[in-house]
């Protein structure tokens, strides 16, 4: 069938229902649901497929028509149903304070960058130095994104592929993490309480190596794993699925934010964004807890006291408050000792030994 180029249709409809196997098997012992375990990007491609084959068969006069033509794929689930509003990004924003998932959001909702052009940013693609906040002239170069792609189109497009990530584990997988030009660059601006807060992440971005359980991989990016190397878009994913599980969030779609940030309001009859409105009227700079946050993602202590089998490197021994030892009241010790005979008696075999 030209359709599917030379593969045949029980090699399709046996992938399918192999994926399809793996992915209920893994979410239901994850989640214990079944009923909510199929993504839409497999319903689409099953919907794709079977729109295929009543195609052919049309073609080849054994329907009169194709049912599955204007066929759409049902989402039953009311999940991101939830719209974002100004107190639901207020929480999270500060309950995200000192992470990076912190500083990834203000870039997302602070700017026209999309998520995987965030996350290819290299730290040379900024221009947020004194000189450019004082013009309000802050701005990113955009000129490449990072994703996973199939191998087959990172062979046939190596020209394009600026660095592919090793996998974690082995060799196997369909997938590489590339980041890859894209075709036209842009110039998107930076807000100036944005630029200032990533000044302060670079800072403390540069002392990775410190912490780091791995040998770490320097790739200059502006948002990276604990040992340098890239952070992909499901782990940002995770850590906000994460945050709003353990608080009890509204279950907000990240995605949305964008859309969210770009809405329109009238404020003392001015009408401005969101994003706008946030920045001028809303904003704290939590930036100060980036510190706090660094040191908790490899070691997390707390009061002074640092747990058993934690790394210690970059922990600052200055700040650490060691008790006095208690002064010993002599007089008092000995007497207790006259004053009580069983003392008296435990004191002299001590000494007889």
């Amino acid at each position: 069938m030209d359709y599917f180029e030379d593969i045949y249709i029980k090699d399709i409809t046996s992938t399918f229902i192999e994926n399809l196997s793996i992915q209920v098997n893994n979410q239901v012992s994850k989640y214990g649901n079944k009923e909510k375990v199929i993504s839409k990007t497999l319903k689409n491609d099953i919907k794709f497929f079977f729109n295929k084959l009543f195609k052919y068969a049309t073609d080849m006069n054994l329907y009169d028509i194709n049912p599955m033509q204007y066929y759409k794929v049902q989402n039953s689930s009311d999940r991101y149903l939830i719209e974002w509003d100004i107190d639901t990004l207020n929480t999270i924003f500060e309950l995200s304070k000192g992470t990076r998932l912190h500083m990834f959001l203000h870039c997302f909702f602070g700017t026209d960058l999309k998520m995987n052009e965030i996350l290819a940013l290299k730290w040379d693609d900024l221009y947020i130095d004194k000189k450019n906040i004082i013009k309000n002239n802050c701005y990113a170069v955009v000129n490449k994104k990072l994703k996973r792609k199939k191998i087959s189109y990172i062979n046939e497009n190596r020209e394009n592929i600026i660095k592919q990530f090793d996998p974690k584990i082995n060799d196997e997988g369909s997938t590489r993490l590339v980041i890859y030009k894209i075709e036209n660059s842009k110039k998107i601006h930076i807000p100036i309480n944005v630029a200032k807060m990533l000044i302060k992440w670079k800072k403390v971005e540069g002392r990775k190596y410190q912490i780091s359980y791995e040998e770490y991989e320097n790739n200059d990016l502006v948002f990276s794993l604990l040992n340098g190397k890239a952070c992909e878009d499901r782990i940002i994913n995770k850590e906000f699925d994460k945050l709003k599980y353990e608080n009890n969030l509204p279950d907000v779609k990240m995605s949305r934010l964008e859309f969210f940030s770009k809405e329109r309001i009238i404020y003392k009859e001015e009408v401005m964004t969101i994003r706008d409105f946030y920045y001028r009227t809303l904003f704290y700079d939590y930036s100060e807890y980036f510190e706090i946050g660094y040191i908790k993602s490899g070691l997390s202590y707390n009061n002074n006291i640092i747990p058993i089998g934690t790394n210690y490197r970059s922990v600052n021994l200055k700040d650490i408050n060691v008790p006095k030892k208690k002064e010993i009241d002599l007089s008092k010790m000995i007497s207790l000792i006259k004053n009580n005979s069983s003392l008296s008696n435990e004191l002299t075999s001590i000494l007889k030994e």
